[in-house]
């Protein structure tokens, strides 16, 4: 199946999804992200969810982290749609946040981490596949930004539904992976 195909069957599926299923689901993910063998201290480039797409809510799991593993750090992204780029902005005190035209709070100033500072990424998705390749909404801010970061970071995508076989589309640009958690297990790419 293309991205395209993907974007508009799990678009609808997520939107299926009741806040009482979601619930219900996010319980088994956040055990299934403790029991990976995350660094600390660390620098963790997180996102903000958009409640209104029914996305998996990443607070939950910062929120895990910042209680059970010591030296944790956030940074967020932040869009620059005139080139296409993104900057990942230290949430410290000169952090200062909007809601952008996507309907999602993003750092419009604050202080900038280099992407080679960052240890792990939690990558939003839409979908992913059996190789660890993602379809998310479509503008490749993040493969884009991941190429700037160090060869080693941990790549973490959160998804509600298991893989699906393969992405029929996948070209040189795009950037796999390395683990995916879903209520019923972590993928490992």
């Amino acid at each position: 199946m293309t991205k395209a195909g993907i974007r508009k069957s799990y678009t609808a599926q997520r939107q299926a999804l009741t806040t009482e299923a979601m619930h219900e689901m996010l319980t088994p993910m956040l055990h299934q992200f403790l029991s990976l063998s995350l660094p600390a201290p660390a620098m963790y480039m997180s996102y903000r969810s958009m409640d209104n797409r029914h996305e998996v809510p990443v607070h939950y799991f910062e929120s895990v982290l910042s209680d059970e593993v010591a030296g944790i750090q956030f940074c967020y992204p932040r869009i620059q749609m005139a080139d296409g780029s993104m900057d990942a902005i230290a949430d410290d005190d000169a952090v200062q946040w909007e809601e952008t035209v996507f309907g999602l709070e993003e750092p419009v100033a604050g202080n900038i981490v280099s992407p080679e500072k960052i240890d792990v990424v939690l990558v939003p998705l839409l979908a992913f596949d059996i190789r660890g390749f993602r379809v998310g909404y479509g503008k490749g801010f993040y493969d884009r930004f991941l190429t700037r970061c160090k060869k080693d970071v941990l790549t973490i995508g959160l998804s509600w539904f298991p893989p699906v076989e393969s992405i029929d589309d996948i070209h040189a640009n795009d950037v796999p992976l390395k683990y995916c958690i879903t209520p019923q297990r972590i993928y490992a790419f």
